[in-house]
Parts: C-alpha cells; structure tokens; sequence
C-alpha cells in the first residue's frame, strides 16, 4: 500500500519527505562490520531491496546527498562499548523527493 501510494503522489509531483527508524542498513558503508549482518533482517537483499525501490522511485537519500563517507551512523548497542567504539549501524533514514534536493542543500 505505501509504495502505491507513494507512486501516485510522485505521478502528481509532490513533494514527499519521508524519514523515520527504517530499520534498514542499505548499504555496506552504513554498518560498521557489515560481514556480522549478513543473515540480518537489517541487511538481508530482500529488505534492501524493498528499499532500493522507493528510492527508484523518484527519492533520495538526503544523509548521502552531503556525506559519502562509511563512519556515520543513527544506532549504536547500548551494550558492549559500541558507542564509545564507534561500532554502528545507520538505519535511520530521510527520504526526499528529487524535486526537494535543492532546498535540502540549501539547509548547509
């Protein structure tokens, strides 16, 4: 339903801002050991994939507009010194529309 829904405002030009705990790590530069996430539902192709969709659609991923760079990350486990290790996972996202891009680089 979302990705339909999603469809029909991106046909009548809207501008879509969509962000939120996605719980998704889209790619291998957003975890800081991506190899332990294999199996993961954060990382598994089929999740990634569903992703990779709406992105297709007509979205981008705001963060990696300005930041190409592995290292950033949204989660880190209150456990095992992850924080202070910098042993993390970005799998908090904001979507915008193409037609957005430009007022988020105007944001900086």
């Amino acid at each position: 339903l979302l990705l339909k829904y999603l469809q029909k405002k991106i046909k009548l030009g809207k501008n879509i801002i969509i962000c939120g705990d996605f719980n998704i790590i889209p790619e291998e530069i957003d975890s800081y050991a991506p190899e332990k996430y294999l199996n993961d539902a954060l990382f598994r192709l089929e999740i990634r994939k569903k992703y990779r969709e709406i992105i297709n659609m007509g979205f981008n991923d705001a963060f990696r507009i300005f930041n190409k760079k592995s290292g950033n990350y949204t989660f880190w486990d209150y456990m095992k010194t992850s924080w202070q290790r910098n042993n993390g996972l970005r799998i908090d996202h904001i979507l915008v529309t193409n037609n957005l891009i430009d007022y988020v680089r105007n944001v900086l």
